[in-house]
C-alpha cells in the first residue's frame, strides 16, 4: 500500500486507525457519563486518555512504516524501530510516496487523488496533536471547575475537537478542508464558554462564536471562488488546472484578480486558527475568560493544525514558485504584512497587561506572527532566483515552522500549566499573585521561568533554536528587513516575559530570618511541569535528532 495510490473507502480504513480510536474514546465518554457509578469514578477521563494514547501510538506505528517502505523494507513491525533511528540519525532521505485515503473507486472520478493524505507530514503533526492533547487531559484530570460542571461533557467536546484536528493534518480536499476546521471551531466554542456561570466564560464563549463565524463566512467564499476557478476539489489538480485556464485564456484579466481574492479570503480562514492579525482580536478575550486547560488547549492545538493545513495548501495548490507569481503575485505579500502585524501587536499589546493568562494570549500572538515569517519564505519561493535555490529557500522555511512548533508547544503548555497550578492554589491569576513565588513555591517558579525564558528566544532554550532557524529561513529568502522586524519584536518581548519573573524572585522577598509558607503543590501537577521543562532545555542543548525528524517529515511533500 506504500506506493503512492488512492485507496478505495473500505482500503481506506486500514490508514484510519487514529481517528477511529479517538471516535471510539469520545463514544465511550458520552456512554460513561449516562452511568452513575462510572461518573462518578472519573471514567470520562481515562477513556480520553487511553483513546488519545491509542492513536498517538497507531500514528506512530504508521510514521515508523513510511520509514521501513523507503528502506524497500516489508513493512514489518520488528524492523521499524531501526530505521526510525535511522531517521532521527539522519541517514534515512529521499521521499516517501504518500497514501490518499477515501478516494471511492480507485483512480477513479474527480476524487482520485482522496479526500485525506497520509505521510510523514501529516503524521508528524498529528503525533504533535496527540502528545498536546494528552497534556492537556493531565491538566484537566485534577481541575475543580471542569469536575463541578461535568467531566463527561468536557471529554467528549475535547475528543470531538481531537478528531477534527487530525483531519485537518491531512486534508487534502477543499471541502474536507473546511469541514474539519468546522469540526475544529464548534466544539471550541462550547469548551471556552464550559463555565455556565461565571461570566468572563459565557462573555468569551459569545465572541469567541461571533467571531468564528465571520471568518467562517470568509473562507467558504474563498474556497467557493478557488473551485468556480478550477472545477476541482482536489489541491493536488488545482495547478494543472490553473495552468490550463491560462493557456486557453492568456491574458484574461478577470482570473488573477478573482484567484487573489479567493486565496486570500481562504488564508483569512486560516489567519483565523492561529490568531494572526486581522482575525486575532478573539484572542486576549477569550483566552482569558475561557478555563485554563482549555486555553492551553487553544493556544498550541488549534494553532499547530492551522499551520499544518496552510504549508499543504500552499504546497500543493501553488507548488511551483515561478508559476505561482505568474497567476497570482498578490498573496505573498498579504502573508508578510500579516507576520509583521501579528508580532508587532502582540507584543506591544501584552506591555501593559497584568493579567498572565491575558499576557500570555498577547504572546501566544505575537509567537503566531513569528512562526508566520517561516510560512512567507514558503509563499514567496524567491521567484526571480534559480530554481533549486528557490526550492532550498522553501524547503528551509518549511523546517523552521515545524521545528518552532515543536518548541513552541511545549513552552506554552508548560507556562500555561504552571498558571493553572498558580491558580488552583491561591486563586488568582493577575501578577500581584506570584510575588514572592520563588520562595512559597520554588519548583513551579523555576519551571515558569524555563517556559518564559525559552519564549523570549535566549539560550539554551528550545524557542532559542526556534527562532535562530526561523531568521536563517528569513534570511536565506533575502528579507533582511522582515528579520530586523523580528528581532525587534524579540527585544520588546523581553519586558513583558521578565516582569512575571520579576515578580516571582525579586518582589515579596522575605526578610532575613523571615520565613515564608510553602505553598503546596500536588506531585502529580510538578511531574506534568518538569516533563515539560526537561524537553524546554534538553531539546535546545541536543536539537539535532528533533531536527532530522522534522527534515524526514516533509519528505514527499511537493517543492
Amino acid at each position: 500500500m506504500m506506493d503512492g495510490k488512492a485507496l478505495d473507502n473500505v482500503a481506506s480504513l486500514a490508514w484510519f486507525a487514529p481517528e477511529l480510536a479517538v471516535t471510539a474514546a469520545l463514544l465511550l465518554v458520552v456512554l460513561a457519563d449516562l452511568v452513575p457509578s462510572l461518573r462518578a469514578g472519573r471514567a470520562a477521563p481515562a477513556f480520553a486518555a487511553i483513546g488519545l494514547a491509542c492513536a498517538l501510538l497507531a500514528v506512530f506505528f504508521y510514521y515508523v512504516e513510511f520509514a521501513v517502505a523507503r528502506h524497500g523494507g516489508g513493512g514489518a513491525a520488528g524492523g521499524g524501530l531501526p530505521h526510525l533511528q535511522q531517521i532521527l540519525s539522519g541517514e534515512l532521505g529521499g521521499a516517501t510516496p504518500p497514501v490518499d485515503i477515501f478516494a471511492g473507486a480507485e483512480g477513479v472520478g474527480r476524487n482520485r487523488f482522496g479526500l485525506l493524505r497520509v505521510d510523514p507530514f501529516a503524521l508528524f503533526f498529528k503525533m504533535l496533536i496527540l502528545v498536546s492533547l494528552l497534556l492537556v487531559v493531565g491538566f484537566s484530570w485534577h481541575h475543580r471547575g471542569i469536575r463541578r460542571y461535568g467531566d463527561g461533557e468536557y471529554y467528549a467536546l475535547l475528543l470531538a475537537s481531537a478528531l477534527g484536528l487530525l483531519l485537518m493534518a491531512s486534508a487534502t480536499d477543499l471541502l474536507m478542508v473546511y469541514l474539519s476546521i468546522e469540526m475544529v471551531s464548534l466544539p471550541s466554542y462550547a469548551l471556552s464558554g464550559f463555565f455556565r456561570r461565571d461570566r468572563k466564560s459565557s462573555e468569551a464563549g459569545l465572541k469567541y462564536v461571533l467571531y468564528g463565524a465571520v471568518a467562517s463566512a470568509v473562507m467558504i467564499y474563498g474556497l467557493s471562488l478557488l473551485y468556480g476557478l478550477t472545477g476541482t476539489l482536489s489541491l493536488q489538480e488545482i495547478p494543472s488546472r490553473l495552468r490550463g485556464t491560462l493557456s486557453f485564456a492568456p491574458g484574461l484579466l478577470g482570473q488573477t484578480p478573482a484567484l487573489s481574492l479567493a486565496t486570500l479570503f481562504i488564508l483569512g480562514g486560516f489567519a483565523f486558527k492561529i490568531a494572526a492579525f486581522p482575525f486575532h482580536t478573539w484572542c486576549p478575550d477569550v483566552y482569558e475568560g475561557a478555563p485554563t486547560p482549555v486555553t492551553a488547549f487553544l493556544s498550541v492545538a488549534p494553532k499547530v493544525a492551522g499551520f499544518a493545513v496552510m504549508l499543504r495548501f500552499l504546497s500543493m495548490a501553488f507548488p511551483d514558485p515561478a508559476a505561482r507569481d505568474a497567476v497570482n503575485p498578490n498573496w505573498p505579500a498579504f502573508l508578510t504584512v500579516a507576520a509583521v502585524l501579528t508580532m508587532t501587536w502582540g507584543n506591544l499589546a501584552a506591555l501593559g497587561q497584568t493579567n498572565v493568562k491575558r499576557l500570555l494570549a498577547y504572546s501566544a500572538i505575537a509567537h503566531a506572527g513569528y512562526l508566520l515569517m517561516g510560512v512567507v519564505t514558503v509563499s514567496s519561493g524567491m521567484a526571480d532566483a534559480p530554481r533549486e535555490q528557490g526550492e532550498a529557500v522553501i524547503r528551509v522555511g518549511r523546517e523552521a515552522v515545524l521545528f518552532y512548533l515543536v518548541a513552541y508547544a511545549f513552552m506554552d503548555l508548560g507556562a500555561f500549566f504552571a498558571v493553572i497550578v498558580i491558580a488552583d492554589r491561591l486563586g488568582v491569576e493577575d501578577l500581584d499573585g506570584y510575588r514572592g513565588l520563588g520562595w512559597r513555591a520554588p519548583a513551579v517558579a523555576a519551571a515558569m521561568t524555563i517556559f518564559l525564558l525559552s519564549l523570549i528566544g535566549l539560550p539554551p532554550m528550545v524557542g532559542f533554536v526556534g527562532k535562530l532557524l526561523l531568521f536563517k529561513a528569513v534570511i536565506e529568502a533575502r528579507l533582511f528587513w522582515l528579520a530586523v522586524v523580528g528581532v525587534l519584536n524579540s527585544v520588546i518581548s523581553l519586558y513583558y516575559y521578565v516582569k512575571v519573573i520579576r515578580a516571582m524572585y525579586l518582589e515579596g522577598v522575605p526578610a532575613d530570618g523571615q520565613t515564608v509558607p510553602a505553598l503546596p503543590v500536588p506531585k502529580f501537577a510538578t511531574f506534568l511541569l518538569y516533563a515539560m521543562a526537561v524537553p524546554t532545555v534538553w531539546l535546545g542543548v541536543s536539537f539535532g535528532r528533533l531536527y532530522e525528524l522534522v527534515r524526514y517529515s516533509l519528505t514527499g511533500i511537493a517543492y
